[in-house]
C-alpha cells in the first residue's frame, strides 16, 4: 500500500462532499462523498453506523497506513494497510481510531442511490464487511482517480458523478464477486502462489513470500491469512505435501529425493509431517496406490 499512499499524498487528495449537489432529474447511482484523510493519536474519530440517519448508502474505506478498528456484529476487526471496510449504512457497527494506534490514513467513497445500493447489497451479502486489496488492484487505482477528480471539481456535475459511481460499483463487483470474469483472488495472493510453485524445492519461507508480494512480513501474514484462512507457513507446507504426494504416486524417486524436491531438507521431518497429514508414511502411501492425479487438492 505504500505506493498508493504516496500517490494519494502527491495528488493532494482531500475529503469532498456532494451533499448539496442539485439534480434536475433523479439519478440512482451517486457518490455522496469521497477523499483521503489522516487521523492521528488524540483525534476523536468515531462513527456509529446506527446513528447516521435513515438514508441507505454504502461506505468503502481502504486503509493505506496505520491502523483503525471496526467493531462489527460483536467482533473487532483491525483495519490495516490493504484492508477495506465495506459497510452498509444504517447498520449496527462502529469504526474508530483505537487508543493504541498512532495514526490511520485511508481513502474512502460513500455511494447512495437505489441502483448502486441494490448492486452493492448483493455483493455485501457474499463478500461481507471486509475486503483485501493490493496496490495494483484496478479498484484501488479507480478509487484514487475518483478522489482526484473530486478534488479537482470534476464530479460537481450530476451526470459525471453518477457515471463515476456506477463505474466504481462495476469495478468492485468485477474484482470482488466470486465467479466474476476477473480472478477473485487479490493479485498479491496470485503472485505468491506462483512464486511458491516455482521455488518449491528451494529454502523459501514467509520472508520470501512477503517479498514476492511486495509487503512487510507482518502485513503480508495478516492479509494472506485473512483471504485464505490459513497462515502463509501452513499454506507453503501444505503445497509441499501435495506435491510430494503427486511425486510419490507418479515417480519412483527415493523418499529422500521426493522430500528434497518438495523443499524438505530433513527426511525424518518430511516422513513425520507426511504421516501426520495423510495418515500413512510416504513409503506406505506409495504402495497403497491411493494417489490418483488430481485427488490431492490444488
Amino acid at each position: 500500500m505504500r505506493n498508493v499512499l504516496l500517490k494519494a499524498r502527491r495528488r493532494g487528495l482531500r475529503a469532498v462532499s456532494f451533499a448539496s449537489l442539485e439534480r434536475k432529474i433523479p439519478l440512482h447511482s451517486m457518490i455522496s462523498s469521497c477523499g483521503y484523510e489522516r487521523k492521528v493519536c488524540g483525534d476523536q474519530y468515531v462513527w456509529d453506523g446506527a446513528r447516521r440517519g435513515s438514508t441507505e448508502f454504502f461506505l468503502w474505506q481502504l486503509t493505506l497506513s496505520g491502523r483503525g478498528m471496526l467493531a462489527y456484529e460483536g467482533k473487532n476487526h483491525p483495519q490495516e494497510p490493504g484492508t477495506a471496510m465495506f459497510l452498509r449504512i444504517p447498520h449496527e457497527h462502529c469504526y474508530f481510531l483505537p487508543d493504541d494506534s498512532e495514526s490511520w490514513e485511508f481513502i474512502y467513497l460513500c455511494l447512495h442511490g437505489h441502483e448502486v445500493v441494490r448492486l452493492l447489497k448483493h455483493l455485501h451479502a457474499v463478500a461481507g464487511c471486509r475486503m483485501v486489496f493490493d496496490g495494483s488492484s484496478p479498484v484501488v487505482e479507480l478509487a484514487l482517480d475518483i478522489c482526484s477528480s473530486a478534488a479537482a471539481g470534476l464530479l460537481d456535475e450530476a451526470f459525471a458523478n453518477s457515471a463515476m459511481a456506477y463505474r466504481f460499483a462495476m469495478a468492485l463487483l468485477s474484482e470482488s464477486m466470486p465467479g466474476s470474469r476477473v480472478c477473485d483472488k487479490p493479485r498479491f495472493v496470485v503472485e505468491v502462489e506462483r512464486f511458491c510453485r516455482e521455488h518449491l524445492s528451494e529454502n523459501i519461507g514467509v520472508d520470501e513470500m512477503a517479498g514476492a508480494a511486495g509487503l512487510s512480513r507482518y502485513h503480508f501474514s495478516r492479509l494472506f491469512k485473512s483471504f485464505r484462512g490459513e497462515s502463509p507457513g501452513v499454506f507453503l507446507r501444505n503445497m509441499r505435501l501435495r506435491f510430494a504426494a503427486e511425486l510419490l504416486g507418479s515417480s519412483m524417486l527415493a523418499i529422500n529425493d521426493v522430500g528434497e524436491r518438495c523443499g524438505f531438507r530433513d527426511t525424518s521431518y518430511f516422513c513425520m509431517i507426511f504421516r501426520k497429514t495423510y495418515g500413512l508414511t510416504p513409503e506406505v502411501f506409495r504402495k497403497s496406490g491411493m494417489y490418483r492425479a488430481g485427488e490431492t487438492g490444488s
